[in-house]
């Protein structure tokens, strides 16, 4: 099965995205997804999204990356925090819930400079670090 990001570029799912990239012809583009569904197919996924955009005039693509996983469900770690302290916490450490979301950032990070886009780690702005 292609990845997602195939799909941006071949499938017919996103023709539509297709479509509109060759009429607008924008000068930057931001591509977001759950990247660790793709991850077996993720540089060839990129190598030909990004072709595909460059060709169409795209210079300044921006990728962000996948966000926090957690396990159990986030709304379940509220729910149980909520039952014990009565309180929605403002921040929650994310102990080692994260540890395959990060070792994608820094593939992604490496493919980043390997195909010339600019990475933006979502985990990194949404969470301390631990």
């Amino acid at each position: 099965m292609p990845s997602r990001i195939s799909r941006f570029v071949s499938g017919r799912f996103r023709w539509s995205r297709q479509q509109h990239v060759k009429e607008t012809r924008p000068d930057a583009v931001v591509l977001g997804s759950d990247w660790s569904r793709d991850e077996t197919e993720l540089e060839d996924g990129f190598q030909s999204t990004l072709r595909f955009l460059k060709t169409n005039g795209v210079q300044r693509i921006y990728v962000v990356g996948s966000p926090p996983q957690w396990n159990p469900a986030l709304s379940t770690v509220l729910f149980r925090h909520y039952l014990f302290h009565k309180t929605v916490p403002s921040r929650l450490f994310p102990g080692g819930t994260f540890a395959h979301t990060r070792g994608l950032d820094a593939h992604l990070r490496s493919l980043s400079t390997k195909l010339h886009f600019e990475y933006i780690p979502s985990v990194d702005a949404l969470c301390d670090s631990a």
